[in-house]
């Protein structure tokens, strides 16, 4: 049912931790009983390898229009990444503000955009957690929402924000 994932967590690195790491188990056609049985209630981490798999979002999503004619006209803020400075001199981002339809049509195109979305919003929190939400919003996409699905043994109510993160491929980010 699982495998370890590859990691390296056997270097000298992590004799520094006060709790020792490990590999983190990667699994399959896990049920929700097992998930809150093995991982949930001892607090142990675990890494879902099926459950984008069932997702329209990955066949739809392929299709610029299809992402502009839903969510077209809303407003996202884009990293410029040309514009900005990350290096060992400074770090500054610097972010354009455009319509989604014109975010997918420059990052999809030939000649692929610089342009970052970093955070497009498609879900937000609900009931007590909604006042523990950003007052600011960097870009709201609800159409796109029913494209992807939370895990069964995910608590809906649990849920702060689902981001998505759209650029022209090639990015690298730190761990965060």
């Amino acid at each position: 049912m699982s495998e370890p994932h590859a990691t390296d967590f056997n270097t000298d690195f992590s004799a520094r931790f006060d709790t020792p790491l490990r590999p983190v188990d990667v699994v399959r056609g896990l049920d929700v009983e097992t998930f809150q049985e093995r991982y949930a209630r001892p607090g142990i981490p675990v890494i879902f390898d099926d459950q984008v798999s069932a997702w329209p979002a990955l066949k739809r999503w392929a299709d610029s229009p299809y992402l502009t004619d839903l969510a077209g006209d809303r407003t996202v803020f884009a990293r410029d990444l040309e514009a900005g400075q990350i290096n060992g001199k400074g770090y500054r981002e610097v972010y354009r503000s455009l319509p989604f339809s014109a975010f997918v049509e420059r990052v999809t195109g030939p000649e692929k955009a610089p342009l970052y979305l970093t955070q497009g919003v498609l879900l937000r929190a609900g009931g007590a957690l909604r006042g523990l939400e950003r007052r600011s919003c960097p870009g709201w996409l609800p159409e796109l929402a029913n494209d992807v699905k939370l895990p069964p043994f995910f608590n809906r109510r649990n849920l702060l924000e689902a981001n998505l993160w759209m650029g022209p491929g090639g990015q690298t980010s730190a761990l965060h």
